[in-house]
C-alpha cells in the first residue's frame, strides 16, 4: 500500500522494549486516533517519543487495525544512534504526519518533502517516494549544525600539527589550549566510525596523540579542544534549550566532560559523558538547557558561543555538571585525568553537531563545497586547498599578481576581493612562492620584488601594495601568496 500521512494523529503507548508497538486509542482533544485516521494495513511515518524527550524515534511502519498494533519495519533517525529504541515504562506519544502534531511535541524540528509528486489534501499527505530523515531541519536555520566543520573536512592550514602552540588552528574552526606539560599531535584522521555504527559515512576525523605525557595535573591546568561559534549563528540557540552530539574515541575509559561558555567566560555549562570501552568509536549527546539572560553575551559578529572537549581539567577549573555556573568552567571532579599521562593514548572526535532543541538528531552534512564557503568568512588563502600557507612553497598556482606598470621603486598595486564577506577585516600574511620571506617575486627577473603593504582592508577585500626594487622591469610580472584571518 502506498504511504498514507494523515494530519492530526497523535496517540499514545505503554510499549517497552524494541518490538510491535500496542496502541492505546487515547488521543488529546483536536487529534485523532490511529484508529480513526488509518486503515489496517497502511504504511505510515511515525514518531515516538517519551514525556522528557530522551528516548525518540522516528521511522515508517504498518498500522494493523485488529490488535492496534504498529510494526515498526524502518527507523530513520532515532536517539540510539539512527537504531531501535528499546523504550523504557512509561507513557509515550505517537504520532503519524509531519505536520500540527510534529510540532507540538518537538518544536524545534520540522519536516519538508523534496518530492515532485507529493499531493496535499486538507487532512492528509500521500507520498510516493521516500521522506528521510535527512529532511529534518531546525527552525531558525537553513541547516540544523550551529558547528561549522564539525565533520572535519576542511584543513586549509595542513594536516598534522606538530605541538602546537596555544590557540593554533588546527582543522578549520578548530583550535586548542594546554597549559599542562604535556605535548601532542593533532592531525587529520581515516579513522572513523562505520557506517553500520554512524548510519553514514564518515571519512575524516580529528586525532590527538600524546606524545610528551604528563601525570600531574595542578589546580590551574586545563587541556581543551575546542570551536567558537559566531554571535550572529547563534542567534537562532540562544536562550532556548540545545543539544550537543558527536563520536568520540579515547584511550582512557571514564568520565569526560564537554563545556559551553560565554564570550566573556562569566557563564558556562558543564556536562559529562562516558568513554565504556577502550580506544573505541562511542556515540555521546548531551542536551543544555537555556542559556540564561545575565552575563555577557555576544549576538553580533564576535564570540557567541564556545564549545570545549576536556582532555584533562584542575581543580580551579572545575564545577558541578549539569546546570549554568557563573565563572569559567571546563569539567568536573569526576574528569578523567589521565589521557595526557601516557605516550601511547589517544583523543579522538567526529561528527560534531550542535542544534536548536532538547533531540539529538541525525548529523547534518553540508557538501564539501558548503562547508568549505562557510570556513572562508574566517580565514582564506590564495594557496590550492590541499597547500598548506608557507613560504617558498614553489608553486605561484592561485598567488595574487600584477604587471609592474614603472620599472624601479614605486608602489604597485592589486586589489583582492574575498569570495565571501568575511567576518571582519582580515590579518594579512604574505608568502614568497620562490623564496624563504614574505615579499613579492618578479618571476620575469627571477629574483624577489618589494615588500608588501595592505591598504583599506575591509570584510570585502584589501589592496596589496607592492613598493618594488630598482631590478624590476615595466611589464614584467609580480606575485604573491597571501591568507586573509578573521577567526574569532
Amino acid at each position: 500500500m502506498a504511504l498514507e500521512q494523515e494530519d492530526r494523529v497523535k496517540d499514545q503507548t505503554a510499549t517497552t522494549g524494541t518490538g510491535t508497538v500496542t496502541i492505546d486509542g487515547v488521543a488529546p482533544t483536536g487529534y485523532r486516533t490511529f484508529a480513526a485516521a488509518h486503515a489496517s494495513g497502511d504504511t505510515v511515518r511515525y514518531t515516538i517519543v517519551n514525556s522528557d524527550l530522551s528516548e525518540w524515534e522516528v521511522g515508517q511502519g504498518v498500522w494493523t487495525a485488529a490488535g492496534t498494533t504498529l510494526t515498526r519495519v524502518t527507523v530513520y533517525a532515532s536517539s540510539n544512534a539512527g537504531a531501535l529504541v528499546s523504550f523504557s515504562a512509561g507513557t509515550k506519544v505517537v504520532f503519524t504526519g509531519p505536520t500540527a502534531a510534529f510540532s507540538d511535541v518537538a518544536p524545534t524540528l520540522g519536516w519538508y518533502s523534496p518530492s515532485a509528486d507529493l499531493i496535499r489534501t486538507p487532512n492528509s499527505v500521500t507520498v510516493d517516494d521516500t521522506i528521510t530523515a535527512s529532511n529534518l531541519s531546525v527552525t531558525g536555520f537553513a541547516r540544523r549544525n550551529a558547528i561549522i566543520n564539525g565533520d572535519f573536512m576542511i584543513w586549509q592550514e595542513g594536516t598534522s600539527f606538530v605541538s602546537p602552540a596555544a590557540t593554533t588552528y588546527t582543522a578549520d574552526m578548530w583550535t586548542q589550549y594546554n597549559n599542562s606539560g604535556a605535548t601532542y599531535t593533532i592531525s587529520k584522521s581515516a579513522d572513523a566510525p562505520t557506517v553500520a555504527q554512524a548510519s553514514r559515512l564518515i571519512v575524516d576525523t580529528m586525532l590527538v596523540d600524546i606524545t610528551g605525557a604528563d601525570g600531574t595535573v595542578d589546580a590551574g591546568d586545563f587541556t581543551v579542544i575546542y570551536t567558537k561559534i559566531e554571535g550572529y549563528n547563534f542567534r537562532a540557540l540562544a536562550q532556548v534549550s540545545m543539544t550537543l552530539s558527536f563520536w568520540h574515541k579515547h584511550t582512557d575509559t571514564g568520565t569526560y566532560c564537554v563545556a559551553v561558555q560565554n564570550s566573556g567566560q562569566d557563564r558556562s555549562y558543564v556536562a559529562e559523558y562516558t568513554q565504556a570501552v577502550s580506544d573505541t568509536w562511542e556515540y555521546a549527546s548531551v542536551v543544555i538547557p537555556a542559556s540564561p539572560t545575565a552575563g555577557t553575551w555576544n549576538y553580533t559578529s564576535s564570540i557567541g558561543l564556545q564549545v570545549f572537549f576536556t582532555m584533562s581539567c584542575g581543580t580551579t577549573y572545575q564545577t558541578t555538571a549539569g546546570s549554568w555556573q557563573t565563572g569559567n568552567y571546563y569539567g568536573t571532579s569526576g574528569q578523567v585525568n589521565t589521557i595526557l599521562d601516557n605516550t601511547a593514548n589517544i583523543f579522538m572526535l567526529a561528527g560534531v553537531q550542535l542544534e536548536r532543541g532538547s533531540v539529538a538528531t541525525e548529523f547534518d552534512a553540508r557538501t564539501w563545497q558548503e562547508e568549505l564557503a562557510l570556513c572562508q568568512r574566517y580565514y582564506y588563502k590564495t594557496f590550492s586547498v590541499g597547500v598548506a600557507p608557507a613560504q617558498n612553497t614553489g608553486s605561484a598556482a592561485g598567488a595574487l599578481a600584477q604587471n609592474i606598470s614603472t620599472a624601479g621603486v614605486g608602489n604597485k598595486t592589486v586589489y583582492w576581493q574575498f569570495p565571501c564577506s568575511m567576518r571582519t577585516a582580515p590579518t594579512i600574511v604574505t608568502y614568497n612562492p620562490n623564496a624563504a620571506n614574505a615579499l613579492w617575486r618578479n618571476q620575469d627577473a627571477a629574483a624577489d620584488s618589494g615588500a608588501n603593504t595592505s591598504a583599506n582592508a575591509s570584510s570585502a577585500g584589501v589592496t596589496m601594495i607592492n613598493a618594488g626594487v630598482a631590478g624590476d622591469t615595466a611589464a614584467q610580472r609580480a606575485v604573491i601568496h597571501a591568507t586573509a584571518d578573521a577567526r574569532l
